[in-house]
């Protein structure tokens, strides 16, 4: 879902929304995070949004807040923490 659809692309994404999708309880849909990423459903969802923005940074030109959106942020004050977080440094200095 997160590869294939992009959910991670939806704002306002909830673990109970994923377990919908998933079919299956959001107890279960925490383990299985947890045991096959190592991580949990906020950090997992982030790190592909921010995996994505940052390919976008490097091939394109499209503005940082556009892609902030398109990711699935809905604030660019919380990209950039969290960009920041998992990059190393700010959206900007990655370009």
């Amino acid at each position: 879902l997160m590869e294939g659809e992009k959910l991670y692309r939806e704002m306002g994404l909830t673990r109970r929304m994923l377990s919908e999708k998933l079919k299956v309880s959001e107890n279960q849909a925490s383990r299985i995070i947890n045991a096959y990423f190592h991580k949990n459903f906020n950090e997992l969802v982030n790190t592909y949004r921010v995996d994505e923005a940052k390919r976008r940074l490097e091939t394109e030109d499209t503005a940082i807040t556009v892609i902030a959106f398109e990711v699935g942020f809905n604030s660019i004050a919380s990209f950039n923490r969290v960009f920041r977080e998992l990059a190393g440094k700010a959206p900007s200095e990655y370009r």
